[in-house]
């Protein structure tokens, strides 16, 4: 096996959450980056290394010895983020206009690689108020929603149930302490405004959601 395809298939088990520290140990060796290296990292291939990266760090995994990614494989991490998706930032717009404690951000960059549509910050419904003798940080107080436009083929096929990156990506989101929100192509494009506006407030607001809503399905625990 060539040392790039040593890199895929690590990426590959990297996002089944499977982490075999005898073949992470050997693309990790020096000889084995300094064969990469020689190629110059093209873009495909930083994003191979940013991926192993991030499952690293986030996911954490039990190994006999402490494993990085040299920061000379990573590349410039910061992805490029794609514009405003118009429908879904109206939608959520008008979902939000009458919440005057949720908070609403576009576009979003989450550890320099997960690009998020949106974000939305709201207080935890039933959250119980601090007391003389305990006290709840803002961040203990609030839930971030994270936002994610979700093309059919991130989906098993006839499906909700997200593949590939768009799994690990949630994986990681819950991780970083995110709920993720999945808003599909049928949501915004099989809907009427007033229809996506009732789905998107469903979503981000369950605890509201009335009975008259069209039924949506979260993403699970």
């Amino acid at each position: 096996m060539s040392a790039l395809e040593l890199l895929k298939a690590v990426s590959w088990l990297c996002l089944l959450n499977h982490f075999p520290a005898p073949i992470l140990e050997h693309l990790l060796s020096v000889n084995t980056l300094e064969q990469l290296a020689s190629t110059k990292y093209p873009k495909s291939m930083e994003r191979l290394f940013q991926r192993v990266d991030l499952c690293l760090r986030l996911d954490r995994p039990a190994l006999p010895q402490p494993l990085t990614v040299p920061p000379s494989a990573l590349g410039d991490p910061a992805p490029l983020a794609p514009s405003v998706n118009p429908r879904l930032s109206q939608s959520l717009q008008s979902a939000l206009a009458d919440e005057a404690n949720a908070a609403l951000q576009e576009m979003l960059v989450v550890e320099n690689f997960y690009i998020l549509d949106a974000v939305v910050t709201k207080p935890r419904p039933n959250q119980p108020r601090a007391t003389g003798t305990s006290s709840i940080s803002p961040a203990e107080s609030s839930q971030r929603i994270a936002v994610i436009y979700t093309p059919n083929s991130s989906l098993c096929f006839g499906t909700s149930h997200p593949r590939g990156p768009l799994a690990v990506k949630i994986r990681h989101l819950k991780i970083l302490g995110y709920t993720p929100v999945l808003v599909t192509e049928q949501h915004l494009q099989s809907l009427s405004e007033k229809e996506r506006t009732d789905v998107i407030r469903g979503l981000i607001f369950p605890e509201d959601a009335s009975e008259t809503q069209p039924k949506v399905e979260h993403v699970g625990s």
